[in-house]
């Protein structure tokens, strides 16, 4: 009896022992199944972060390129912009300087047309050398008939003519080259000032006055109305009008004269200050009560010079 137990219990043992084993078996499955699912887990989690920061790395080489190409074509276009602002600017200067010489030309000859002693000096240039073409025509006449005595006389009054006519041409140059100082120290004074000069210098000489202006510079000294358009100052004949100076008080006047009158520039005061020594200079004889209304100094030489030459051509 006693043996079978033992039997009995050594086989409960053994089935025991083969359960504990077999259940050991399965849980050392479950515990590899399971490590296996984690290392599964774990490797598939790291691929998929290894394809993201693929994809980032992707996307962001993308969007670096794209950055870089939209760079070098905005900096196309800024050198092209650059480029252009530059050539229209060019452009822009080069037709500045081309209308400022265009005004400037123009002014100059307009000057020419109303400088008064320039446009004289014109007259009687043309008067000279009218009368040169007439003695001419005299000296042919009389070869043609013979007539050889008068031939000395018209020949001396030739060389007379032809010597006024070089003195004529002399001056005309020489007031030429004025206006042309003149101009010169007006483009140095328009540099200082402001734009557009040439055309409000251009557009001045042209204006027409109101006519209660014009009959206020009428009654201005003649004598004073040369020496301003010696000067190219004519527009300022108002100015003077209406302070009622006479020509004693205007010869007088100096420098600080002039600029409390209201003349800012010093170039313009200057230039009135030399024409006005030109003047005098010039017709020396001239009193304070010799011109008429009617008529200036200027023009009294003017009319002798043309009776003169006149004069001359009769007598042959």
């Amino acid at each position: 009896m006693r043996l079978k137990n033992s039997e009995m219990l050594a086989r409960a043992l053994e089935q025991e022992q083969l359960e504990m084993k077999e259940l050991f078996n399965m849980q050392q499955q479950e515990i590899d199944s399971s490590r296996r699912k984690e290392i599964l887990r774990s490797m598939a989690e790291m691929l998929h972060q290894e394809e993201q920061q693929r994809l980032y790395r992707q996307a962001r080489d993308s969007i670096v390129k794209g950055i870089q190409e939209e760079e070098a074509a905005c900096d196309e276009l800024l050198r092209g912009a650059i480029f252009s602002k530059t050539k229209q600017q060019d452009e822009t200067l080069s037709r500045i300087i081309d209308e400022e010489r265009y005004q400037m030309e123009a002014f100059k000859a307009l000057q020419l047309r109303h400088d008064y002693t320039h446009r004289h000096l014109m007259q009687q240039i043309r008067l000279v050398e009218k009368e040169l073409k007439k003695l001419t025509d005299v000296e042919l006449k009389k070869r043609d008939f013979k007539v050889m005595s008068d031939l000395d006389v018209l020949s001396k009054h030739r060389v007379e003519l032809a010597y006024l006519l070089s003195q004529l041409l002399d001056e005309k140059a020489t007031r030429e080259k004025q206006l042309q100082d003149q101009l010169k120290a007006i483009e140095a004074h328009r540099r200082q000032e402001m734009n557009d000069f040439w055309l409000i210098q251009y557009q001045k000489l042209l204006d027409r006055k109101p006519q209660d202006i014009c009959d206020m510079d009428e009654k201005l000294d003649p004598r004073i109305r040369d020496v301003l358009l010696l000067a190219n100052a004519s527009h300022y004949a108002t100015l003077f009008a209406s302070k009622d100076l006479d020509w004693e008080h205007f010869i007088e006047l100096e420098w600080k004269d002039f600029r409390s009158l209201g003349i800012n520039s010093d170039t313009v005061v200057q230039m009135m200050l030399s024409a006005r020594e030109q003047y005098l200079s010039e017709c020396p004889t001239v009193k304070p009560s010799a011109p008429s209304p009617d008529q200036s100094p200027l023009d009294e030489k003017a009319a002798a010079a043309e009776q003169t030459v006149e004069g001359k051509l009769s007598a042959t």
